[in-house]
């Protein structure tokens, strides 16, 4: 359901976020391997970036992860993020939020201080919710501002 001051909307594994970290991962591996470092440095940077890989794969693209947001809810200009681990947050939403026709990223702060950066494929909802969310940002004001 969305109005001018209402919307609901379900996340979902995103295939699209999925192929983007492994070939954006693999660039940055080939960089670490092709640049002229020592082998300690090269697999230490390695383990880092494959480890922050698979953080970001799980979280954001498969939405596996405890801290994974899952669902997005606004009524009169209240919003609430429910994440995979049952916790349920009441955020602000703050700028800047991007609204692209393939992508949405939302910056978001709890009460409690705890930040939500949420990227949004086109794949990770439905393609009617998808719509409505970025109709509702657009038409929104994202001052930050309670």
């Amino acid at each position: 359901m969305l109005s001018a001051e209402r919307f609901d909307i379900w996340l979902y594994p995103s295939l699209v976020y999925c192929l983007l970290s492994v070939l954006l991962g693999a660039a940055a591996l080939a960089a670490v391997w092709f640049a002229d470092l020592s082998l300690l440095l090269q697999a230490g940077l390695s383990l880092a970036l494959v480890l922050t890989l698979l953080e970001a794969a799980g979280r954001d693209g498969v939405r596996w992860a405890p801290q994974s947001v899952v669902r997005l809810a606004a009524v009169d200009g209240h919003y609430r993020l429910w994440c995979r681990d049952g916790s349920v947050h009441d955020v602000t939403l703050r700028p800047p939020v991007y609204v692209l026709p393939w992508l949405v990223i939302l910056q978001l702060r709890s009460r409690q201080g705890r930040r939500f950066h949420v990227p949004i494929f086109s794949d990770a909802a439905a393609v009617d919710a998808f719509r409505r969310l970025r109709v509702f940002l657009r038409l929104a004001n994202h001052s930050g501002e309670e």
